[in-house]
This record gives C-alpha cells, structure tokens and sequence, in this order.
C-alpha cells in the first residue's frame, strides 16, 4: 500500500471480520477456516462447538462407466464421484455452553487479517474461548480451547463421521435409501490418539486427533465415533490437533495422519500460530481494494479469504459447497462443471494469487490426453474437446454421443485454453507458455479449425453449435466466434514468443482474418449482437428464442446470456473498441438484458463494467449481492428470486427414485436441509470491483475504468498482464496519481488516467540502485507507451503536479460489523 493505506491495512482487514454477537445454532451459518486445502465449518449449537471437516481431495469416485451430465439419470443417482465429508468435531461439557437464554455476552468472529476463527462466551456456567486454526506447514486443524467454569466438570472431544446421501438431485429427485454413505467407516484409539479410517470406493483416508493439556481418557463410544474425555476440573487450556490423510498421499494414511499430528505437537503451538500469522500476512499483502461502500468492501474481502483458504490443494475446489459443506456429504452437485469452475479462477491474478489457480491447471492438463480422445470419439476430428461436466480424473460427460447440451457445446476447450494464457500473460512464466499453456491452446484450436467450415467468398463459419448450457443450435453462435478470435490471436503471439510452429501460425492467422463477423440486428429498437443463424425453420414458440422464425434468420435470445461473450470473458470487445458499432451494439444487448438471472453464476456486473458501463455495474452488483448473499458470514448462492436458497427446481418436494426409475412419487426436504455455500458466487464478487477499478486485459492498463458517480473516493493495488503491480488513487472523482511496479520490464501501454491532458511518467530506482535513471517523460496522448526496467516503478501524475509528494485518499476506516445492505447481513447482531 502508498501512504496511509500502508498503515491501515491491519486495521482495515480487521475492521471488516465476520463477527457474529449471537450463537449461529445451524451450519449454514458457520464460519469459515482453512488452509487452501484442509477446512472447517465452525457454529455453535447450544449445548457445543461444532467443527465440519473436509478435505480437497476426498473423493468417493464412482465406477468406470461415462459420466453423466446435468440431467442425470436416476441409474446413477448418489453413484457419482462425490467429494465427500472427513470428519465432525463436536467440543462440550454437558452444560448450555452457548444458550442465548444463559449468555452474557458472546462473540464469534472470522480473523481475517491472520486466518483463524475465534469463538468467546460467558453464561453464569462457564466462560470459553476456542480459537481454530487450520494451518499450512504442518497441514493440521488446531483448536486452542480455554474453559473456566463454575464447578469441575469433564469436557468431551467427539470426533465422529456419519457419511450421507450427497443429494446430488435436490432440486427434483432423491433416492430414499438412507444407509448410502454410512458404510466403510472404523474408528480407534491408542494412548495418546484418537482417529477414523474411512474406505471409499477407490480411496481411503483417515483423521487423527490429539489433546495435549489436561489428563485425559480415550474410548470409542460407537462405531463411527472416537472421544477423548479430559478429567473433571473447573478450568480446561489446551489445544486438540487433528489431521487428515488420504491414501493418495500416503499409503498408510492412518500412521502418516498420527505422525503429522505428532510433529506438530512438537513444534509447539507458538512456532506453528507465528507461521500461520507470516503465512496470511503475506498473502493479504499482495494487494487491495478501497471502496466507498463499506458493506461491498466488506464481502470482497470475505471472498478474497475464503479464495485463500479453500484454492490451495491438489484439485480446484467445487463451485457449489467446496470443502465448506457442512451436512454430512450433503454437497449437491458431483461432477465439475466448466463455466462454474473458470470462475473460481477469473479474480485470482488481478488480486496477485497465481498460486491459488494451480489447482485448476493441474486438472485441465491432466484431462486434454481424455479431450483428444473425446474429439475423435464423438467428432470425428483432432484437437481436444472438453465437455461442460467432468469429473476429477478428467473423464468427460457426453452421454455417449452427439446431444444438443453437452456435445454441441464447444466453447470450453478454448476457454480453458485461455485460462491458462491468460497465467502466462500474467507471471511471464515462461516454461508453462510452453510446456502446459501452449499445448493446451494448439489442441483447442485444432478442434475448431477442423469443425469450421469455409463458404465460397472464404468466410469460415461455425456451423452448428449451442451457447453455454444451451440447446437452440445454430451457425456461428457468438460464444463460438468470440472464443476463437482470442484463442486464434493467442496462438498466434505464443508460436512468436516460443519460436515454434511458424507455418501454423500463418494458418491460424490466415483463419482469424476470414472468420465470420459478428452479426448486428434490431432488438426492442436498438441494434444489438446476433446469438446466432437459425440453422432450420421453427414455425412454433421456441423455447429460448420465445417466438417462430424461418432458417437463415439471425436471432437474439438471451440464453446464458450469450450475447455479451465477446465482452466477458473473451474480451474480444472492449473498451478498446469504445465508439464501433460492434462495441455499441454489445453494451445494448447488456442493457436489454440486465441483471436478472436465474443464478448467481452469471456475472452481470462483470459485462457491464468490462464496457465501462459504470452506473450498471454498481446497481448490478448490488442486484446479486441482494439475490445471492444469502448466508450472514458472507457465503453467497445460485440467486433463487429471495426464495432464501436454491429450491428453485422444486427443492422442497423432489421425485423419489425407487429401482433405478424416477417416480411420481414426492417426498419433503426442509430448504435448510441442503443450504450449501457456492463459493463461485463469491468469486464473481471478487472480480467485479477489480474489474470497475482496473482493467489491463488487453494490454492496455486502465486505472478506474467504470467508476460509478456514487464512487468519488476509492484506491486500489491490483496487478496487470505484463507483470505490472498498478496502485492507484482517487479522491472527490479525481485521480490523484498512478503507480506501475514493473517486475519483468518491457513496454508498458497506460490509458491517460486525466484523458488529454499533459502528464508526466517518473521513473524511480529501486533502492540501493546506483544506475542514473531515465528523464521524466511528458505526454498527452490518449495512450501512453513508455519502455520499463524490471524493479523500477513508475509515477504518473498531471504533469504540473509530478514534482509535489504523493497525497494519499485517505479513506476512513469503517467501523467493524456486523453491518447491513442491500436487503442483507454480514455478521449477525446481537438478539439476547
């Protein structure tokens, strides 16, 4: 941080925590810790603190046969690959720890600024304080548990795994077998431990627990629980350890499991909480936002940590629960599904976490082997293909053969292509341009280039596709013609960079110079981007264009929200193209289009802002945080019309499927009952603000580029492609300066923050450089290109105003929550 903001980040991280004043007695109000890999749900029913466990890669997998997509068949209903529940800690000593009724005061908070949650009460019972951890190095859960009560009495640990139906169908089926996911468990104790072994169908894992502090005696009350009961004393310190291990990482998880908790135990608890303190304080350090709206700082904040705390293991977490499910196995959805999963990666590298995308790289690459079969199985062509639902092996859900919803869905390989382009331009790593990101993007690309099709003027056309999670098959629909013109482009600037593929190169330009142009038509009397061509006549309503048309005609619907593809994510169009009749005709089909969604996965506000549009970013923004947040920690939805969660497909009575066949039958599931974080929702949230504040995803740095009238004062330190690190300020409307960090050098491109107006370019050394640096360069140009020096940065400020020091915005810090807005809560306020 410049300045003021520099000293106030502690203050500023902690006067956003979750704070909760009264008890949260049900889990979907827990609160959030982990370590990227390893996390914890933690609440307080009455009469205990309760920890959910889960782990990234506990995965119950399913049998060898295809992967089904959305529309599942009740064959396979609670057969799919799972990731399932660890382990349910529960801490109590039979008296109403946190009955509001009894309490005095309580307060249960997420520390943001160090990763923990703390939970603090006192009744005329007892007073406690228990502070969990999840820590990196060791990969461990600690509880640091403080009790003082009124009369000695014993304290129970429990640590127990109930398995579940994951109830994959909520919203419209669901097996009665109630015995699914209760099998395969053991559990034991020794001297010192207390664990449970858990076999899946290919893998196994187990937990093991240890309190240090107090005597203690350790038993196995039943066949899916472990307890260890301390002696009965009127005050309790210590400090239970707990780890996890899968039969992936190690052969003998259990033994492996003990040891880890062993070895933490020797390190001692300070050592390990002052790693965990240097491990947050340098991830928050990364960078910043600074809003004007004390209650979107906030939740951008609460995402940003849940990002860090859930995108650190082997896999990329689920979009909808994550490793923050909280009912038994209950997470809702099996399979990974593309367009939910790229936006668990869309805010990590402008926010400067590279790292926590790792995950997902690491997957895709592991499924193009699989993509290229699926190509020449299902198309008959090269190049790789990767369906819209996968699972964690990469196996590819197409049902078999050509279907109009998954296979006629061709935009996710180069998607994901660009995802891993978009790393590169990012880090300028170099050995993953060209051992994992170019790869990627050469076989993506061949797959079209081979389904493409050329007419007789040269024109190449897409013949016959369908928009994300569509089912209309058309010519040339825009998602298509968007993603390839940027993965051709890529293709293109990576072969230079490597040196490779020179006549390849030649081809993919030759293609992206040919391909056909996006289609303008008239829409509520406005003109507006085509979704496509009618591939065949339609003399009835269709279902996604609402009304006949003949073949040949273009048509604009708004399914997934296709038109605005060449905004977001492909940002083919964008403000560098502010004033075409392209640009103009895709911030129409924005507006006609709003907000409303039937999800929280579309990100509305994301479109608008990428176009600048800045009042309808803000308003957009506040239409999903008002529609999705619908947990007071912070988690948000899938946006179900206030319904209070995702029971729009009928989640209060699905069919009962009975021998494999969907019934008539209903059966009742309480709303509650299947509440489940989606964490790409908060994802969407983290990129929408940098998105407003900053935007360089054309190479062109653009500091505040859709900045709403109400924003007069923010700031941000955001990072850039092209290895920039960009700290900006802006204060009653007016930008105070820019500030480029250049890690790797090279030239930099600058939108003029002050439009034409004179401004000057300050090179400054790094500190302790002798080398003489370059004359301030003074310019006006819309664009300013200057050349830089890796670890140099550069002050741009009005030219009359270069020499004067850097003022600062000097945004006040907000008062702590738990704060209201927008219709919602972050935090729960005191009601005892």
């Amino acid at each position: 941080m410049a300045g003021d903001l520099q000293t106030a980040l502690s203050d500023l991280l902690d006067a956003h925590d979750i704070r909760y004043l009264s008890p949260a007695s049900e889990g979907r109000f827990a609160l959030p810790v982990g370590n990227g890999d390893l996390g914890t749900m933690v609440w307080t029913p009455p009469g205990r603190l309760q920890l959910a466990i889960n782990k990234s890669n506990a995965w119950d997998d399913a049998p060898d046969y295809p992967v089904p997509d959305w529309h599942w068949s009740p064959l396979t209903e609670e057969k799919m690959t799972a990731l399932v529940s660890c382990a349910a800690l529960s801490i109590r000593n039979n008296l109403p720890l946190f009955e509001p009724l009894y309490l005095d005061d309580f307060e249960a908070r997420v520390h943001l600024r160090e990763g923990y949650v703390s939970v603090n009460a006192r009744s005329p019972f007892c007073t406690t304080q228990a502070r969990t951890y999840v820590l990196r190095d060791p990969d461990i859960l600690l509880v640091d548990y403080d009790e003082q009560a009124q009369e000695p009495v014993e304290r129970e640990f429990i640590l127990e795994r109930w398995g579940s139906r994951r109830l994959f169908h909520w919203f419209a089926q669901v097996v009665p077998d109630t015995t699914v996911g209760l099998h395969g468990t053991a559990v034991g104790c020794d001297e010192r431990h207390v664990w449970i072994e858990q076999k899946l169908r290919r893998i196994t894992f187990a937990v093991a627990a240890r309190f240090v502090g107090a005597p203690a005696r350790l038993d196995s009350p039943n066949s899916h629980a472990a307890r260890i009961t301390t002696e009965r004393a009127r005050d309790l310190h210590g400090q239970l350890y707990l780890a996890v291990v899968t039969s992936e990482e190690d052969e003998h998880p259990l033994a492996a499991a003990k040891r880890r908790v062993d070895e933490a135990i020797g390190l001692g608890t300070e050592a390990l909480l002052a790693r965990n303190e240097e491990r947050w304080a340098e991830f928050w350090s990364r960078s910043y936002v600074r809003l004007p709206d004390p209650y979107l700082e906030n939740l951008y904040y609460f995402s940003r940590y849940q990002m860090g705390a859930s995108s650190a293991g082997p896999y990329p977490p689920m979009h909808h629960g994550g490793i923050w499910i909280w009912n038994h196995d209950v997470g809702n959805w099996g399979s990974y599904y593309h367009w939910n999963e790229q936006q668990m990666v869309w805010p990590a590298h402008a926010a400067g976490h590279p790292e926590l995308a790792m995950g997902y790289y690491d997957w895709r690459f592991k499924g193009l082997e699989r993509a290229k079969e699926t190509a020449r199985k299902i198309h008959g062509i090269g190049g790789a293909f990767y369906s819209d639902v996968s699972d964690r092996d990469g196996r590819i859900a197409t049902n078999g053969q050509m279907d109009t919803h998954l296979t006629y869905n061709l935009t996710p390989g180069s998607q994901i292509a660009m995802d891993f382009w978009r790393h590169y331009r990012y880090t300028g790593d170099r050995d993953f341009l060209r051992t994992r990101a170019y790869p990627m993007m050469k076989a993506a690309i061949q797959f079209y280039l081979e389904y493409i099709e050329r007419d007789e003027k040269g024109v190449y056309h897409v013949p016959a596709s369908v928009g994300y999670e569509g089912h209309l098959r058309v010519r040339d629909c825009v998602p298509d013609l968007a993603i390839i013109r940027q993965t051709l482009a890529a293709c293109v600037e990576a072969s230079a960079l490597l040196s490779v593929d020179a006549a390849e190169r030649a081809r993919w330009q030759e293609v992206l110079t040919h391909l056909a142009a996006f289609t303008l038509v008239e829409e509520n009397g406005q003109t507006v981007i085509a979704t496509g061509i009618a591939i065949q006549d339609e003399p009835g309503k269709s279902y996604e264009v609402g009304r006949p048309y003949k073949r040949g005609e273009a048509l604009f619907y708004r399914g997934f929200w296709l038109p605005m593809a060449p905004a977001f994510p492909s940002g083919v169009v964008g403000l560098a193209q502010k004033g075409t009749p392209l640009f103009d005709a895709v911030c129409n089909a924005v507006r006609i289009i709003g907000p409303d969604s039937p999800g929280g996965w579309i990100p509305s506000s994301v479109f608008a802002a990428r176009l600048g549009m800045a009042e309808e970013a803000l308003a957009w923004l506040a239409w999903s945080v008002n529609h999705c947040q619908m947990f007071p920690q912070g988690f948000m939805q899938e946006g179900q019309y206030h319904n209070g969660s995702t029971d729009v497909w009928m989640a209060d009575e699905p069919r009962l499927v009975r021998d494999g066949m969907r019934t008539e039958e209903r059966t009742k599931l309480l709303s509650r009952f299947h509440d489940v974080p989606a964490p790409e929702c908060n994802c969407d949230t983290m990129t929408i603000s940098p998105e407003m504040l900053f935007q360089s995803h054309d190479g062109i740095l653009r500091a505040f580029p859709a900045m709403p009238e109400a924003w007069g004062d923010a700031a941000f330190r955001l990072h850039a492609v092209g290895g920039f690190v960009v700290t900006a300020e802006r204060f009653h409307g007016k930008t105070l300066h820019v500030v480029i960090e250049s890690t790797r050098g090279g030239p930099c491109r600058l939108a003029n923050p002050w439009g034409d107006m004179h401004v000057a370019i300050r090179e400054v050394a790094p500190q302790g450089e002798t080398e003489p640096t370059a004359a301030d360069i003074i310019a006006a140009d819309a664009v300013l290109e200057f050349v830089t020096k890796a670890g140099y940065t550069y002050v741009v400020r009005r030219a009359a105003q270069i020499d004067r020091a850097l003022s600062s915005a000097k945004m006040p810090v907000p008062a702590p929550g738990p704060r209201e807005g927008y219709g919602r809560m972050l935090g729960i306020a005191r009601h005892f």
